[in-house]
């Protein structure tokens, strides 16, 4: 299996693109009976074998802890060539670069972790004046010599998607955070504030970024009556298909607004009340398994 999806592709393009159909069919859920075990093959290996971090997912469940690193982000985030790397993990022949991987903690013992401001903004993907709001604010730690720790930053960032959607095309209504404090006026510090108290709750991992730059969060509801949002979006907020919600909100006579769609269809959508009277009453498997800390 590790030859096959070698002569597939990289890593980077991620397990669903990889595996194709074999990969949606054990996504699935609930998956069928005579296919779990192969799933959990399946999941076994990706686990083993994959660049996962906070805001991945695995055959639809969120990785909830920093997994290990790819040659490429590593050598991304510390600002050295790839051949450094491999220089300093040893050259195995019998991967190819792109799927090398090493365990963070090891990382983080072999390469030192501070870099100078121009190398941090551009490893973390902050522009000058961002680095200089959470400077300020104390989001960022210092190294000795007017350097900064480049590991803690990657950090907060992977503290920022845990639990996040991932996201491979920012569309409908997904914003990033430079994006959002534009519209929000809020400065960089406040928005990760508001993240990490869960006073924004929509927050997704844009895979085709790294740094900063990779935290999406989805302001659908800004601008809305109530800050309304349709019940397909929060469907897939809570990891449903949204034809699932419907069906319990029905059977349950969960609140929500109804409207007039295009062509005279009726069309759901749920407030922030409504919302918020939904979350007080249920808790989807998706928030428990990540609050929990479990699959």
């Amino acid at each position: 299996m590790v030859g096959l999806q070698h002569l597939m592709g990289h890593c980077g393009e991620g397990p669903s693109k990889i595996f194709g159909g074999l990969y949606d069919l054990l996504a699935r859920d609930p998956c069928p009976e005579e296919l779990r075990p192969f799933r959990s093959i399946l999941q076994r290996h990706i686990l083993e074998t994959w660049p996962l971090a906070p805001g991945d997912e695995v055959l639809g469940e969120p990785v909830l802890h920093p997994g290990r690193m790819g040659v490429r982000a590593v050598a991304h985030l510390l600002q050295i060539p790839e051949t450094e790397v491999i220089a300093a993990i040893g050259e195995d022949r019998s991967c190819p670069p792109e799927w090398r991987l090493i365990d963070r903690s090891e990382a983080k013992a072999l390469f030192p972790p501070s870099l100078a401001e121009p190398e941090f903004c551009k490893a973390l993907s902050l522009s000058t004046r961002q680095f200089e709001q959470m400077r300020d604010e104390g989001f960022l730690q210092p190294v000795e010599g007017g350097f900064w720790d480049v590991w803690a930053a990657q950090d907060l960032i992977d503290d920022l998607l845990f639990g996040a959607e991932p996201i491979s095309f920012a569309l409908h209504d997904w914003c990033s955070l430079t994006e959002a404090s534009d519209r929000l006026q809020m400065t960089f510090p406040r928005i990760i504030d508001e993240i990490r108290s869960g006073r924004i709750a929509r927050v997704g991992k844009y895979v085709q970024r790294s740094g900063f730059a990779s935290v999406l969060i989805n302001l659908g509801h800004v601008g809305q009556e109530g800050e309304a949002i349709s019940i397909e979006t929060f469907a897939f907020s809570l990891g449903l298909r949204p034809v699932e919600l419907i069906t319990f909100v029905r059977r349950n006579k969960v609140s929500c607004q109804q409207m007039a769609g295009a062509r005279g269809s009726a069309k759901l959508r749920m407030s922030a009340a409504d919302r918020q009277a939904f979350h007080d009453r249920f808790i989807s498997f998706r928030d428990l398994g990540i609050a929990a800390g479990l699959g």
